[in-house]
């Protein structure tokens, strides 16, 4: 999944999406409920959706027909990804962060974690859009992660 920046600007209405995808709008509205997917929302209610959004609803559609996984189980396998090892968090911001602290919920779905406070959005994290990729093979993930954001700091 190449999430570019151009590629996570929402364009594309939830209807249009739901017939891409060949699911309905209330199954695009039931990944957002659990937490699956980030949607944009407008200041009229509307949601968007961008063509990486479209790719990150495929790859979870994937999983759920394909391999038996379920919105519960997808969602506890996020939940495990160390966002405080890619994000090279200290062992003060582990402590304090609801995030590190929730072993139930992916961090961008954790009210208040650290990154929140610190202003940053979990729509534009690697953490967020990279993970889903790595559901069957999470310890590649972590590789490819941390491999990643050390590349971004030097």
């Amino acid at each position: 999944m190449d999430t570019s920046l151009l590629e996570r600007v929402p364009t594309i209405a939830i209807g249009v999406a739901a017939k891409l995808l060949d699911v309905s709008v209330s199954s695009i509205r039931q990944y957002e409920s659990v937490g699956l997917i980030l949607l944009h929302h407008e200041s009229n209610g509307r949601r968007l959706l961008a063509p990486a959004d479209i790719e990150r609803l495929e790859l979870l559609k994937q999983k759920i027909t394909q391999n038996g996984f379920n919105f519960e189980g997808l969602r506890r396998i996020l939940a495990l990804v160390p966002c405080w090892e890619i994000k090279s968090c200290s062992s003060d911001d582990r402590s304090e962060c609801p995030g590190f602290q929730d072993s139930r919920n992916p961090c961008w779905l954790v009210s208040n974690n650290l990154c929140h406070e610190k202003g940053l959005v979990c729509r534009e994290c690697v953490v967020y859009w990279e993970a889903p990729k790595f559901i069957d093979n999470m310890k590649g993930f972590l590789k490819d992660a941390k491999v990643s954001v050390e590349e971004s700091i030097q």
